[in-house]
């Protein structure tokens, strides 16, 4: 009787934590999309505010730093919203998924929008011309590295927290 008990609570926990995982990514998912929508008003301001303003040489590191600036509020902002899975798997993996999903976009916008070629996309994507215009690097790299790094963030914050009532008590 107590193994059936113990594989019944065994897979409650299991289930609970999928269920945990599951809604993490959906929100994941959905942050995401909110932060192609920053990325799409971005675009915007730099194209008919900042390029006719400071020129394009300026106006591109801005909208790149916009751009970093606004993936990590949009990030801890969701980290504020979430429970929080119990290991940092989780984070790495909704980092790359932000990344897939990131690149996958940016593809159709390219091709199907602004009418790139594949040669100068595949440039692009592989990091080719940093040095340059391309803000890819500066950009993925903190889509990638946001969920973990203010799951961290959160964490350490909590930590104190809970620290500083027990002192008080």
């Amino acid at each position: 009787m107590k193994e059936n008990t113990m594989g019944r609570m065994n897979i409650n926990n299991l289930l609970g934590l999928i269920i945990t995982e599951l809604g993490f990514v959906l929100w994941g998912i959905l942050a995401w999309v909110y932060m192609a929508s920053l990325f799409i008003a971005i675009a915007a301001v730099r194209e008919f505010i900042l390029i006719p303003t400071v020129g394009e040489e300026l106006a591109l590191p801005i909208s790149g730093l916009l751009s970093v600036f606004s993936i990590f509020i949009l990030a801890y902002n969701f980290m504020c919203c979430i429970q929080f899975p119990r290991n940092n798997v989780a984070f790495w993996v909704l980092g790359t998924l932000w990344v897939l999903f990131t690149l996958s976009f940016e593809y159709v916008v390219q091709v199907q929008f602004v009418g790139r070629d594949l040669t100068a996309l595949s440039q692009m994507f592989l990091f080719k011309g940093v040095v340059g215009n391309n803000f890819y690097i500066p950009i993925i790299l903190p889509v990638f590295a946001a969920p973990w790094m203010l799951s961290r963030l959160r964490r350490n914050a909590g930590k104190r927290e809970r620290a500083a009532k027990r002192h008080a008590a």
